[in-house]
């Protein structure tokens, strides 16, 4: 308890600032939680949380009915359960009660529980509280970070699951002092105590995501590198060659153990792909994205040069780049700012450190002068020096713009790309009559909540079992809506220009030619389409 007094007593600035820190972090996940609607896959997760809450049971609720879904695929709705569990827990409390707040409310506190412990690994890493203070100041107004933070998506809780995992695998692997004789002594030369950390994080980080695996690829090469650089200095072979060869063996093993597994790995990589957008989403923590690059880049060298820290160095660049290049290069999926997430934080420590490297030089050559202010000289300290110049490159650093521009994570208007479910479900509801119908992908039916509409469902995340069973197709074909029409003599058609790839282009042309469709800027904002037909009025225009 004493260490701690003291360690608080030594550093309180330093706490201060991290607290003010964390406060500034705060109100940028917190601030207007609620504002925007649900978008995208944040569904899946808003149904599945509710449906837990309602049923004790990972089966997703059909907020248009007001009963379970009859979607059954168990395991959409059960993925990342750790995380949504949290979630479902908030709708015990009358205080939180389903709204876009309470939902996301959780991936805000996971974001803003990041910066403390970005704060920690980092001045483990680095042994620098300058480092570890700039770190947490840049996840805090990282613009990735925010916008992910403020979404129902487990990758707010990945991110910091990935970082420790990391943190006690080097930990592991590197920090042992026992002294050893023989190489092969050496193999075992690791620091016990974090066995039982890693194996914990590791299958919790796996559980949340299966982009987990790729710190088996950071591990590899920095074993590798390890290799070679103790092979130059002592010339001869070291205890990294039994980490390269044993890594190598295991996957020998696993492709002739698990053929089947490993069939499917091999199926998720797809060498010399040219996913570039993954620099540009890196870009996005940056004002001017060639500034955030260099620092990152006189980060890397800064950590990598000090003796001392070199090993925790070039562990950090290599959980970021050798990540970051095989996202771009060997990754077979679709390039999205969520999957390069959980190493953003590696390169916010780069990028600290070269903030802190460069400022550093500048102070080292003006710290015996002084400043001017209002005619009178003051001379400053080194520490007040730094604190300048730093705060100097933060602000060139910082995207700051972002957080002016017109459509953002707090408020989108209608010249958003971004579709607002909320106001068009809101539409069909005030405009709903009896015997309506409508096409959309259900999973948004949070939005038209108990209005008890029959919907004629497609997309990628019904099950092919429920597909079958229905004897429908999950696309909608113009034989399809006809099919639906002749049955129905009104109804909606509502869907994404994400949708199109489950919709025809001869049935989205039918719908142009033979339905009405809505479109007031102030109703339909974004990359959605809605339209009504009304059976014995399909050639008049709908009023608004």
């Amino acid at each position: 308890m004493n260490k701690i007094l003291n360690e608080l007593k030594n550093y309180k600035y330093i706490y201060v600032a991290l607290l003010t820190v964390i406060i500034l972090g705060s109100f940028l996940r917190l601030y207007n939680l609620g504002e925007n609607s649900f978008v995208a896959d944040e569904f899946l997760d808003v149904n599945a949380t509710y449906g837990y809450h309602k049923l004790g049971e990972w089966q997703a609720w059909d907020f248009n009915h007001n009963q379970e879904s009859v979607r059954d695929n168990k395991l959409s709705d059960k993925r990342a359960w750790v995380y949504r569990w949290q979630v479902s827990q908030l709708y015990k409390f009358k205080y939180f009660p389903p709204t876009e707040f309470t939902i996301r409310l959780v991936s805000a506190l996971w974001g803003i529980f990041t910066i403390a412990i970005l704060y920690f690994v980092t001045l483990s890493f680095t042994k620098n509280r300058w480092i570890a203070l700039i770190s947490a100041f840049l996840w805090a107004t990282s613009v990735p970070a925010i916008e992910i933070n403020r979404k129902i998506r487990m990758y707010s809780m990945f991110a910091p699951i990935f970082l420790i995992l990391s943190w006690t695998i080097f930990q592991f692997i590197e920090i042992s002092k026992q002294k050893t004789k023989t190489l092969f002594k050496s193999f075992f030369n690791f620091r016990w105590v974090y066995l039982l950390p890693v194996l914990f994080f590791g299958l919790l980080a796996a559980h949340l995501h299966q982009l987990t695996g790729n710190i088996t690829l950071a591990i590899f090469v920095y074993c590798l590198i390890r290799f070679f650089v103790e092979y130059r200095k002592k010339n001869k072979l070291n205890r990294y060659i039994f980490y390269v060869t044993g890594m190598i063996f295991v996957i020998v093993i696993f492709s002739i153990a698990a053929k089947t597994q490993f069939e499917w790995l091999k199926k998720t990589l797809v060498f010399f792909e040219d996913h570039w957008n993954y620099f540009n989403h890196i870009g996005l923590n940056y004002g001017n994205a060639v500034v955030g690059w260099f620092l990152m880049f006189m980060g890397s060298w800064y950590l990598m040069r000090k003796k001392e820290i070199s090993k925790s160095g070039l562990w950090i660049f290599l959980n970021f780049m050798a990540i970051l290049l095989a996202a771009v290069f060997v990754w077979a999926r679709n390039v999205g700012p969520q999957y390069i997430f959980f190493i953003q934080s590696f390169g916010l420590i780069l990028t600290a450190s070269g903030i802190f490297v460069l400022a550093k030089f500048i102070v080292e050559t003006i710290s015996s002068r002084s400043i001017k202010i209002f005619s009178k000289k003051i001379k400053l300290n080194e520490k007040q020096w730094m604190s300048i110049i730093v705060g100097i490159f933060l602000i060139l650093t910082l995207n700051v713009s972002y957080f002016f521009q017109e459509n953002n994570t707090y408020h989108l208007t209608s010249s958003s790309d971004t579709p607002n479910y909320r106001k068009v479900f809101d539409y069909v509801k005030r405009n709903y009559q009896k015997g309506d119908v409508m096409i959309t992908r259900n999973f948004r039916n949070y939005y038209y909540n108990k209005l008890d509409i029959p919907v004629f469902d497609f997309g990628s995340e019904r099950s092919v079992e429920d597909i079958e069973k229905e004897g429908k197709v999950h696309k909608i074909t113009l034989e399809y809506v006809k099919e639906i029409v002749s049955e129905n003599p009104s109804g909606w058609v509502v869907f994404s220009d994400n949708d199109r790839d489950f919709i025809t282009k001869e049935a989205r042309e039918y719908f142009d030619d033979n339905f009405e469709k809505v479109t007031d800027s102030s109703l339909v904002r974004g990359r959605i389409s809605v339209y009504r037909w009304i059976q014995n009025n399909m050639d008049k225009k709908l009023e608004i």
